[in-house]
């Protein structure tokens, strides 16, 4: 039976001596050194739907430095009455957490692998080595799909043989059974597998992914029928233009001719695809590519080889709704321990709600409506990338929900609409706010005292025409987080005060 992480390294041996990196695309970590046991309480985990010999599910959970893996031939359910048989076997590296492909023929678990889902997880009773010592794993699953309490219980024959044959084709292997504890997030009777089939990477179902190309091909054949026009992939206005613009009002809240978006709280972000090449920048230009790995990832998977996304990076509050305050750490971030801390403390997915470039195809004049059809082609998933949820003519029904869940606003937007780069504002895209909002430069911070010494406050201005004029402070509502990034990050700016005009 597999052990902590003072076997971590022993037990990656074992994955390692069935495969063959040289005829696998799979991960392959270099040996790293024993350095005694160690007490897992937290980590992430990935859920696999692999179309084996066999269809089946691989849950795995971070363990020390490495997965520690069972396969589940019915999947992981909601339901407290389900328990899966979870067949325990070889500990996998923490880079197939992130793996989603098809394993060729002739290679060991050939077949179509989806990442099904993902997220972060903790141990609840015991940590990870104690528990797989014992007998009986309780966890915490944070996830996209899958939340709440579970358990994994080694069963009276396994503990007494192991004896059953794994979806790999392996016999006597070490049988337990996977429970949904009962909780909040439990559903009875819901048949999870069959609601939502998709990969949270590339919105890819298992076999989907198998005829990727098929997929890519009817993808950019819609393109084509719409009219849209060849472009060079790294055209400059493309890859580095403004988005496009918000006006401040002149849409109806209900029209024909209109379509209506929720308004996000969150940073909007352009992504670009090249190959394997992912770039992320947001509005104002800054690289941001380093800062959202996860999200780099789930765009590298989509099933086009060129293509550029417009949208908003969120993160969401514990009632679901998007909330820009939260993700100071994300953006604060600059080094790989921080930008690693922080993309666990706070996770995100990728809203987006137009689409510019497919697949060698430049979209920019197509109607916005016919955009949007292409986007919702594209990602058909619920996981790191999605597309944004529109209604047509109906945005005072949108502005009702906006009002009574306290949400930000939406956004009008003219159906036939084509795209228009920033930062001239054209008139098609609205913003009809909830609330009256103004936009301020942070131009400096002063100092408070106590535990609070670091930033009592931030100064604002804002522009009047040309000019930027000091409009006062604020510093209400930091908790002591939010007061060290921000403080990291003014470290990081230039000085604007002399600049600025001081109006008593």
């Amino acid at each position: 039976m597999a052990g902590g992480d003072g076997k971590s390294a022993s037990e990656l041996g074992r994955y390692r001596g069935k495969r063959d990196p040289g005829r696998t695309t799979e991960p392959f970590e270099p040996e790293r050194p024993v350095r005694g046991e160690t007490e897992t309480r937290a980590g992430r985990f990935v859920v696999h739907q692999h179309a084996a010999s066999r269809m089946h599910w691989d849950v795995r959970l971070q363990i020390g430095a490495s997965l520690l893996s069972f396969a589940v031939p019915k999947g992981p359910s909601l339901d407290p009455a389900d328990k899966r048989l979870a067949v325990h076997t070889e500990n996998h590296p923490l880079a197939y957490l992130d793996f989603e492909d098809v394993i060729p023929p002739g290679n060991y678990g050939a077949g179509a692998m989806i990442a099904w889902d993902t997220g972060g997880l903790r141990y609840l009773e015991t940590t990870a080595e104690e528990g797989l010592t014992k007998g009986k794993l309780d966890f915490w699953l944070s996830g996209f799909k899958l939340n709440g309490r579970f358990a994994l219980i080694l069963t009276t024959k396994g503990k007494q043989k192991g004896g059953v044959t794994s979806p790999h084709g392996e016999p006597q292997q070490q049988e337990w059974l996977l429970v949904k504890k009962p909780d909040a997030h439990a559903k009875p009777g819901h048949d999870l597998l069959a609601a939502q089939p998709r990969s949270v990477l590339s919105g890819l179902t298992v076999e989907e992914l198998a005829k990727r190309e098929e997929v890519r091909a009817r993808l950019l054949a819609s393109a084509e029928a719409l009219g849209a026009t060849r472009v060079a992939v790294d055209e400059p206005r493309l890859v580095s233009a403004p988005p496009m613009v918000c006006a401040l009002e002149g849409a109806p809240e209900r029209s024909a001719d209109w379509l209506y978006e929720l308004k996000l709280d969150g940073v909007r972000v352009v992504a670009h695809k090249q190959g394997d090449n992912v770039r992320l920048r947001y509005r104002s230009g800054l690289a941001c590519t380093s800062n959202y790995p996860e999200i780099v990832r789930a765009v590298r998977s989509l099933p086009v080889e060129e293509l550029t996304l417009d949208g908003e990076i969120v993160t969401f509050d514990e009632r679901g709704r998007p909330h820009f305050g939260m993700l100071a750490p994300r953006f604060a971030a600059r080094k790989a321990a921080d930008i690693a801390r922080a993309r666990a403390e706070v996770p995100v997915a990728y809203l987006c709600f137009d689409v510019l470039a497919l697949g060698g195809f430049d979209l920019r004049e197509l109607p916005l409506i016919a955009r949007k059809g292409l986007l919702g082609a594209l990602l058909r998933g619920s996981g790191y990338v999605r597309a944004l949820d529109h209604i047509v003519e109906r945005g005072d029904a949108l502005a009702a929900l906006c009002e009574s869940e306290e949400l930000e606003g939406i956004v009008a937007k003219r159906a036939a609409s084509p795209y228009r780069h920033g930062p001239e504002v054209s008139g098609n895209w609205v913003k009809l706010k909830r609330a009256r909002e103004e936009e301020f430069v942070v131009i400096g911070k002063s100092e408070g005292k106590g535990a609070r010494k670091e930033l009592g406050a931030l100064l604002l201005a804002s522009y009047a025409g040309e000019r930027l004029v000091y409009r006062g402070k604020v510093g209400s509502g930091l908790d002591g987080a939010s007061i060290s990034a921000l403080g990291r990050l003014l470290g990081e700016l230039p000085a604007l005060a002399g600049d600025v005009e001081f109006i008593p």
